[in-house]
């Protein structure tokens, strides 16, 4: 059986010797191991064996390389996932809606901070919107038919995926940069960081995400490599970004107990420290955010990473399939974080629903009846004249 390590110099010199002098069914076998499943391929990977796959078919044939009694364990499991998403699924749609229809209908609201997450809720968005039904779309092909997925199905899900993916990862690291400017520009920062200039930063985002994304159909070792290396980046810039938040505000603690105790200007320091309070408090919302999404999906890098090294078990793939759900479900979480957390975000709700639905309907009937009787006097008073 040919190892399933896609990355290293090991493999490298192995698809060089192999390449070389194999046979041409090994050959085939070596390209469905590149074709098989690794990021976000909703084809299910192989359970124990790669079999020789026809000419005319690259992808694997589960039916042989998985036993009854096996089929159903994982298909409990896939079921289960199933129910999950479907339920978390209508959770990220309705309330990531409710947050961006509140950001786009609230004036007050069109900030830089704001539109980044704007951002951040789109992508959890169309993750409730299309990401999790395509994935309840390929599972239930694949427990119905115990067949592969189609192949235009399963790229739907693998890009879309990936681009919401990459997407989500980036705004969260551009939102850690943009808070750290708020500190380091202090007055400067409203002149120099404008919504224009954000949207220009969002629509790159989503165009770099939308083109790694796409690597997937055509080149997927440069896609693993390219993946691997920018989470690797954004985790550091996100571990740089509020490091320095964090020396700047204890930094800022320091001066407030030095002018205390030597007396400074009391309206300069009051000024200061509202600022910095009021800043400080969307930074730590912010972090929580990025921790969300990190420990969201860091079980789903520690189980790929495992398959990738050890290889592919019934065990291993179940856990993979869980904790892509719990990389799903991270989208559902955020907007109720959102109202909890972002005071503006919260009041503006508050808002939109007491004119939705106002609160106090037995004083609007009295309104309504005294309007009634108003109008009744006042057509009897004419009447009398008359």
């Amino acid at each position: 059986m040919p190892p399933r390590v896609y990355f290293g110099r090991k493999l490298i010199i192995f698809v060089r010797e192999i390449t070389d002098d194999c046979k041409p069914y090994k050959r085939k076998n070596i390209r469905a191991v590149f074709n098989s499943c690794f990021c976000f391929e909703c084809r299910l990977p192989m359970m124990e064996d790669l079999d020789y796959l026809g000419p005319d078919d690259d992808r694997i044939d589960h039916n042989s390389a998985i036993t009854d009694e096996e089929f159903i364990k994982l298909r409990t499991s896939l079921l289960v996932n199933c129910v999950l998403n479907a339920i978390f699924s209508l959770i990220a749609a309705a309330g990531n809606g409710v947050i961006l229809l509140v950001i786009w209908k609230t004036s007050s609201l069109h900030t830089p901070s704001n539109s980044l997450l704007f951002g951040l809720a789109l992508t959890d968005f169309f993750v409730g919107l299309l990401t999790q039904p395509l994935y309840l779309a390929t599972r239930l092909v694949y427990v119905v038919s115990k067949e592969n997925n189609p192949l235009a199905l399963s790229n739907a899900f693998d890009v879309l995926s990936s681009v919401l993916s990459g997407a989500s990862f980036s705004t969260a690291t551009v939102i850690s940069i943009e808070r750290y400017l708020v500190f380091r520009l202090h007055m400067r920062y409203h002149a120099i960081v404008t919504i224009r200039k954000v949207i220009v930063v969002i629509a790159v985002v989503w165009l770099l995400s939308s083109v790694w994304a796409f690597m997937w159909m055509y080149n997927r070792q440069v896609f693993y490599y390219s993946g691997f290396s920018l989470t690797t980046a954004c985790l550091i810039v996100l571990a740089v970004m509020y490091l320095k938040i964090y020396q700047i505000v204890r930094r800022h603690r320091a001066q407030i107990m030095a002018q205390n105790r030597w007396g400074a200007a009391r309206h300069s320091k009051v000024t200061s420290h509202l600022f910095f309070s009021r800043w400080k408090r969307s930074a730590v919302n912010t972090f929580y955010i990025c921790i969300l999404i990190f420990l969201s999906s860091f079980p789903w890098f520690c189980t790929a990473a495992v398959i990738q090294v050890t290889g592919h078990s019934l065990t291993k793939q179940i856990v993979l399939e869980f904790t892509g759900s719990i990389t799903f479900i991270n989208s559902s979480l955020n907007p109720f974080f959102y109202y909890w957390r972002v005071s503006e975000i919260r009041e503006a709700i508050k808002r939109r629903i007491k004119r939705r639905f106002p609160s106090n309907r037995l004083q609007a009937h009295t309104t309504q009846k005294y309007v009634a009787r108003g109008k009744q006097v006042s057509s009897w008073r004419r009447t009398t004249v008359v």
